[in-house]
Order: C-alpha cells, then sequence, then structure tokens
C-alpha cells in the first residue's frame, strides 16, 4: 500500500467534495456522503459510509467519508520543527 498515493486521492477528493457540499447540504443534509472522483454514496452512519466506500471502490482507494452539515468541523495540527 502506498500512503503518500493514498494522502493525496483523500486530498483531491476532499477538495472536489467541498466544492459540491452546498447543493448536497440541501437534499441529504446529516448524512455521510462516500465520495471517490465524482462518484457519490450516501449513508447514515460514519462506519456505514466507511463499509460503503470499500465495496464500492476498494480497501486502497482514497475516498473520503464525510458528514453533511454546515457546521464543518475544523481540524488542526501542531508540529514541531
Amino acid at each position: 500500500m502506498n500512503l503518500k498515493k493514498l494522502e493525496n486521492e483523500v486530498m483531491i477528493n476532499s477538495i472536489l467534495f467541498e466544492d459540491k457540499l452546498p447543493v448536497y447540504i440541501k437534499t441529504h443534509k446529516d448524512k455521510y456522503a462516500v465520495f471517490n472522483q465524482g462518484e457519490i454514496f450516501f449513508a447514515d452512519s460514519f462506519k456505514e459510509g466507511v463499509n460503503t466506500g470499500i465495496s464500492q471502490f476498494g480497501e486502497n482507494i482514497g475516498f473520503v467519508v464525510k458528514k453533511i452539515s454546515k457546521e464543518m468541523p475544523i481540524l488542526s495540527s501542531l508540529v514541531t520543527l
């Protein structure tokens, strides 16, 4: 498994998904989106979304699972150089 490739796929899929988020907030609020390269599925929980992603896209694909909500979490990382 190439982790760098997976990280890049997740990053690209996250960016592509964010562009579509306003549409999905209106139609699928509080569901979980399972997104990969423009293809999307919806789930009722994060765990169901992960299982859907694996069954639809495979284990070594950088798909994203995100809750569809107006309140997006702010993720932070502290790095000491």
